[in-house]
C-alpha cells in the first residue's frame, strides 16, 4: 500500500497582477524532475497545488500542468484566505521539464493577490525525485 502525500514538496510563494488591474494574470515556472542519483531512480510524474493566500480578495487562483502537448485541468482553490490547497494535479509524463501555470482568473477587484505552490517530483513507486524549478513569466 502506498500513499501520496507532500511532506517532501517543494513550495514557491507568488503574486499575480497589479494594483491598478483586475485583469487575468499567469505566472509560469519551468520545473525539471529529474534522477537526482540519490537511489529512488528516474521521476515518472509531478503533483502540484495551489493555495490563495492573504490578502483576501475576489479572484479566484487556479494552477495547471504542461508537458509534451498535454495538460492538466485547471486546479482552482475554492476558499480563499483559508488553509486548505486547491485539489491535487498529477501528469504522468516521465523525467524532464514541466511547465506549470498559476492562473489569477478575471474578477472585478483591482488588486494583487498572493499564492503558495506546491510541487513534487516522483517515482513509478512514489519515491522522491530530483525537482528543481524556475520562473519563465512572472505577471
Amino acid at each position: 500500500m502506498s500513499m501520496v502525500g507532500f511532506a517532501s514538496a517543494h513550495s514557491q510563494n507568488g503574486s499575480l497582477g497589479k494594483k491598478t488591474t483586475s485583469a487575468a494574470a499567469t505566472d509560469v515556472y519551468m520545473v525539471n524532475c529529474y534522477d537526482d542519483g540519490e537511489g529512488a531512480g528516474v521521476p515518472d510524474k509531478i503533483f502540484v497545488r495551489v493555495k490563495d493566500v492573504a490578502p483576501k480578495l475576489a479572484p479566484a487562483i487556479g494552477v495547471q500542468v504542461i508537458k509534451g502537448g498535454i495538460a492538466t485541468a485547471l486546479s482552482i482553490d475554492a476558499v480563499d484566505g483559508d488553509a486548505n490547497y486547491s485539489p491535487v494535479v498529477t501528469l504522468k509524463r516521465g523525467a524532464g521539464d514541466y511547465t506549470v501555470t498559476v492562473n489569477k482568473l478575471l474578477s472585478n477587484v483591482k488588486d494583487i493577490d498572493s499564492y503558495a505552490l506546491e510541487f513534487h517530483c516522483e517515482t513509478a513507486k512514489g519515491d522522491h525525485a530530483g525537482t528543481d524549478i524556475s520562473m519563465s513569466q512572472n505577471q
